[in-house]
């Protein structure tokens, strides 16, 4: 049975040259399992938000979408950006609480899922509670990775926070932490190689500390 069919989906955003999406067609099936691929800005976020009224993008749109279900859920790139309330039990609920669910019914479901995912001792936290530890080895790890001389790990670093898949705060202390021009000309006179260490310490140090202050300060900014 098609559960969702489109049908030349064309869509362009305001003032836009180019459309994001055209005349984009293909049905889906009950129980089927879909990728949707592509580079960055070819239109694969714009196209499952469209999928999505509640969260559909404002611009110019022909075609055809046909649902015959009202169980279509979305979650973006950046975790942080799907939160809806502060709580755990709270960003559970709310799908179950919008689909006219009774209380009980909730806590049921509610307990079955913290039961499968085993975040039981997590479920009355506060969400940035749990963030904490993200923000605090983010940062350390990228420092002493990028501490490695030479290592390249600033492009790769950059390459992550573009997609989201570490926070600015990682980001700082990866550049921090990389930048070695004093590593060469040290090593070069055996007089001051006993300074090499104490040197990617400190800036291991440094780039952790501002990469952590960083997080903690865009967070509560956010919230």
């Amino acid at each position: 049975m098609d559960i969702l069919t489109v049908e030349n989906l064309s869509f362009s955003y305001p003032k836009a040259a180019e459309k994001a999406l055209d005349n984009i067609s293909f049905t889906l099936q009950g129980g089927d399992f879909c990728v949707v691929c592509g580079k960055s800005g070819s239109g694969k976020s714009t196209l499952l938000r469209l999928l999505k009224k509640e969260i559909a993008p404002f611009g110019n749109i022909s075609g055809n979408i046909e649902e015959k279900t009202d169980k279509i859920g979305f979650v973006g790139q950046s975790p942080e950006s799907n939160l809806i309330t502060d709580t755990v039990f709270g960003n559970l609920a709310f799908g179950l609480e919008n689909a006219g669910l009774s209380k009980s019914e909730i806590e049921l479901k509610i307990a079955e899922t913290a039961s499968y995912f085993n975040i039981n001792k997590y479920i009355n936290e506060k969400i940035e509670n749990l963030s904490l530890s993200s923000r605090l080895w983010g940062p350390l790890i990228g420092s002493c990775l990028a501490s490695i001389p030479q290592c390249g790990f600033s492009i790769v670093a950059t390459n992550l926070y573009t997609k989201s898949h570490i926070t600015m705060g990682t980001l700082i202390a990866v550049y921090i932490a990389c930048s070695d021009e004093a590593l060469p000309l040290m090593l070069s006179e055996p007089s001051k190689i006993y300074m090499v260490l104490p040197l990617l310490l400190i800036k291991l140090v440094i780039g952790f500390t501002f990469g952590y202050l960083i997080d903690v300060i865009f967070h509560k900014h956010r919230c």
